[in-house]
C-alpha cells in the first residue's frame, strides 16, 4: 500500500473528506488530492502533522501491515 493509500485509508476511516483533513493540517485540499493519487509526497514535517491529526506515530504511516493500521485509527 503506497503512502497516499495508507492516508486516503486513515481519513476514510474519520470519515473525513479531503477538505476535513486540509483544513486540520493547513494547506489545500489539492494537495492531500495529489497524495493520494500518487502524485506528490507530504514533506517530512507535514507526514509528522498528519500522525498527529489521526493519533499515530510516523511508523504507521512507514509500516505496511495494513490490518493492524485500520485498528489503530481511533
Amino acid at each position: 500500500m503506497s503512502l497516499g493509500q495508507q492516508i486516503k485509508c486513515a481519513r476514510e476511516k474519520k470519515k473525513w473528506s479531503q477538505e476535513d483533513l486540509a483544513d486540520q493540517l493547513g494547506i489545500s485540499r489539492q494537495s492531500v488530492s495529489k497524495w493520494e493519487n500518487g502524485e506528490s509526497m507530504p514533506s517530512t514535517d507535514t507526514l509528522l502533522s498528519i500522525a498527529t491529526v489521526f493519533g499515530v506515530n510516523l511508523d504507521f504511516f512507514l509500516k505496511r501491515d495494513v490490518k493492524e493500521k485500520k485498528e489503530k485509527i481511533k
